[in-house]
């Protein structure tokens, strides 16, 4: 039986570091209408599993690596046999690969005697993930520190009542592609709670991954914690609410969000130097780019009236579309199922267009969560691949699965057409 644990971030504030600002480029207009799925009816594609894992809130990186998908997810438990009914105390993230072809998503029939048939039975087709991400916390804790149990299993007895949760939230970003590897960073809260609550004044952790082009399918890329506080108690963890790597201008833009939706703040750091916070600037409302790393509470950097301030989602740009885009979920807990919604931007700063509800998929039982976008998945823009973590019950108890959804943009949604 798997519990859902919904994860609580809430930032304290403090006051942090200083400069002058630096000017920005033009803003447009938030008056473009937002593009449209013109099959937002659709019915899943596949399931998305390992058959041998039962997992909550996977998402993937928004680029492919060495010509796959890598995925990182939250909650994870091991199953014996592949049986749900025998699973392991949940690890608090795990990685993934799966495989693309030209067509897109590399889906496949469901095999009769794999296990997990009383999740995969209504679905005709799946997206095998597979490697050896889940030998513990893909993401490790500090060993013999604060944060408890370093093999990433929080609910052993050795953490004594305290708990310390990594939730990768959003996908690691693409920063370089050397000849025969690829490099990545990924951006994580430390939420520390004890005796079930959330202690919401935490810290933000940044992590390097690295990934030797392998002939062993199974490898996964090396993890590393560079700094457990990289930003600081009070600041947003920029990067846990998304994020666009971007060739195009040589800047990660990163997004963070105060978890009651009172604020939403954006970084950005030339793409050689994501290891160094000095190197980082942060968005104003004005306009202008300052050194000054702001708190939650900073009035003129908390861009609520201009940047999607929803649910999980995933930033991208669309070639397609001819903008930036974010795709995810809005109106959580809503009856009627998980509503996906869309905003576009010409730029990675805004303004964004109002968030507008495209498609609305079944919740499952209860109910469904983190939604995201795998821009990567397919070689022809105008389709788009979405999951979400969906919970089905078999006799009375929860268990995770994550609906894949092929959806194809409207022949008007390409910028201009409106």
């Amino acid at each position: 039986m798997i519990a859902l644990i919904r994860l609580v971030i809430a930032f304290g504030a403090t006051a942090l570091t200083a400069a002058a600002p630096t000017p920005s480029l033009e803003l447009v207009s938030r008056s473009y209408i937002n593009p449209d799925f013109a099959n937002p009816s659709v019915g899943p594609a596949a399931i998305s599993l390992d058959p041998n894992l039962m997992r909550d809130s996977c998402v993937s990186t928004t680029q492919l690596v060495d010509g796959r998908v890598f995925w990182i997810c939250r909650d994870t438990q091991i199953l014996t046999e592949q049986d749900i009914t025998r699973a392991s105390f949940p690890i608090r993230s795990s990685a993934s690969w799966s495989n693309v072809t030209i067509l897109g998503a590399d889906l496949q029939n469901v095999p009769p005697s794999q296990g997990q048939q009383q999740l995969t039975a209504p679905f005709s087709k799946q997206l095998l993930q597979y490697g050896n991400g889940h030998n513990g916390a893909y993401f490790p804790y500090v060993q013999n520190g604060d944060e408890c149990s370093a093999d990433g299993n929080q609910y052993g007895s050795s953490c004594e009542g305290a708990q310390v949760v990594l939730y990768p939230n959003a996908p690691a970003y693409v920063v370089n592609s050397p000849s025969g590897a690829t490099f990545m960073t990924a951006f994580i809260p430390v939420v520390n709670s004890t005796n079930g609550y959330i202690n919401p004044n935490f810290q933000c952790s940044l992590y390097f991954l690295t990934y030797n082009h392998n002939a062993d399918p199974n490898v996964m890329p090396t993890v590393n914690l560079i700094n457990e506080g990289f930003f600081p108690r009070g600041a947003y963890c920029y990067g846990a609410y998304g994020g666009i790597s971007n060739p195009s201008d040589g800047y990660l833009y990163l997004y963070g969000q105060e978890l009651s939706a009172r604020s939403v703040g954006l970084a950005r750091v030339p793409l050689g130097s994501y290891l160094d916070i000095s190197k980082y600037t942060y968005y104003r409302t004005d306009g202008t780019w300052t050194s000054t790393q702001p708190t939650i509470n900073t009035t003129s950097t908390n861009l609520i009236a201009s940047v999607p301030n929803e649910g999980q989602g995933t930033f991208f740009y669309s070639t397609y579309i001819g903008r930036y885009v974010w795709v995810g979920q809005t109106h959580i807990g809503a009856s009627d199922g998980v509503h996906v919604g869309v905003s576009t931007s010409q730029n990675p700063y805004g303004p964004w267009t109002t968030v507008q509800d495209i498609a609305v998929l079944p919740h499952g039982n209860p109910y469904g969560y983190t939604v995201a976008a795998h821009p990567e998945m397919s070689q022809n823009s105008q389709f788009l691949y979405v999951s979400y973590t969906a919970y089905q019950q078999v006799n009375g108890v929860s268990y995770y699965t994550m609906p894949l959804y092929l959806f194809q943009w409207s022949d008007s949604s390409k910028f201009g057409s409106n």
